[in-house]
């Protein structure tokens, strides 16, 4: 890969990554309220349970895919693959089109 590719690819991730520790800074914040608000109203029926399961489960789920190849490095690699099948598919008709106009026995 050229330079230019892999510092696209760089930039990508990196802001992968910051992304992901916004959402993991904000999860702890907006939940550490809750808790407190939970706990100054009396207690009872823990009800934060619901944002700490859901929205946890939505921020385990982003950290897999930012940092894991579990997604992005085979995606990324799809991607590659089907972009030089296009890229020679190409080559291949304009080839056989030069071909074609080349050798009048070829029709």
């Amino acid at each position: 890969m050229s330079d230019e590719v892999l510092l696209k690819l760089a930039r990508k991730r990196a802001k992968a990554k910051v992304g992901f520790r916004a959402h993991a800074t904000s999860f702890v914040a907006v939940n550490v309220f809750l808790v407190l608000v939970y706990l100054v109203s009396g207690a009872g029926y823990f009800w934060p349970i619901w944002s700490l399961l859901g929205w946890g489960l939505g921020l385990l789920m982003h950290g897999i895919t930012v940092h894991t190849s579990l997604f992005s490095n085979n995606y990324e690699d799809e991607v590659q693959a089907e972009y030089q099948k296009l890229k020679n598919k190409s080559f291949d008709a304009h080839y056989d089109s030069y071909e074609a106009e080349k050798d009048p026995r070829a029709n």
